[in-house]
């Protein structure tokens, strides 16, 4: 039986929309350097998994942040204040708005399960998002309350732990195969990808346990768990 459903925050419940590529050209112009502004985020994106991928010691999102465009100004040989100039990127995180349908499927569904949130973000941020958008969750747990990043086992077993369920308990919705699917499975708890843009393929979605294109057809999936 389900009692629980953890989701993801970012392009799951909340859209990242433009803000990050529109920050971006805001720290170019603000350093007065004439590049693409989608060029110059697509190589900060590139940058940010790479220390995520290799981080060894739990740091916050903003310290992330701040060695990304450190990295970036080498790499392209910029001059300007990473340090400073990183806040307009920061600054961007409290706009985020959720998508059309989420505070719908939170509120009925939250009438037969717990809400919680698993997220890997700063929690001051995504606190700011939870209130500006009106989503009401029973928890909210992120990587920096937890010291711990998806996709470690460690991530959702804490959870787990605190909210006093088993992983057969409980169904993970998120939008990285990596962090919502892969992740959760390596522990036991059924996940669902939430693949907007269909941007995975076939087989990549087969690694799933099942895969919705919006948060609407969670009610499918788990009216299943009901008839069992």
């Amino acid at each position: 039986m389900k009692k629980a459903i953890i989701f993801d925050v970012y392009g799951t419940l909340i859209s990242t929309g433009n803000g990050s590529v529109t920050a971006a050209g805001e720290i170019l112009k603000k350093i007065n350097v004439n590049m693409d502004a989608k060029v110059f985020y697509k190589k900060w994106k590139e940058f940010h998994k790479k220390q995520m991928d290799e981080m060894q010691e739990f740091v916050t999102e903003e310290v992330v942040f701040e060695n990304d465009l450190k990295m970036l100004y080498e790499f392209y040989h910029l001059k300007g204040n990473f340090k400073e100039d990183v806040k307009i990127m920061l600054d961007t995180l409290d706009k985020r708005k959720a998508f059309e349908e989420t505070n719908e499927v939170l509120n009925k569904l939250s009438e037969k399960y717990k809400i919680y949130i698993g997220s890997t973000t700063d929690t001051a941020p995504l606190m700011t998002n939870i209130k500006n958008n009106n989503m009401k969750v029973d928890r909210i747990y992120t990587s920096e309350s937890l010291k711990e990043y998806k996709p470690h086992k460690a991530f959702y077993t804490k959870i787990l732990a605190d909210i006093k369920l088993k992983p057969e308990e409980v169904v993970f919705v998120g939008d990285s195969l990596s962090e919502d699917v892969k992740g959760p499975k390596s522990v036991g708890i059924y996940s669902v990808l939430i693949d907007r843009k269909n941007k995975y393929s076939e087989e990549e979605k087969n690694v799933a346990d099942a895969v919705i294109t919006d948060l609407t057809g969670l009610y499918e999936v788990m009216e299943k768990f009901e008839n069992l």
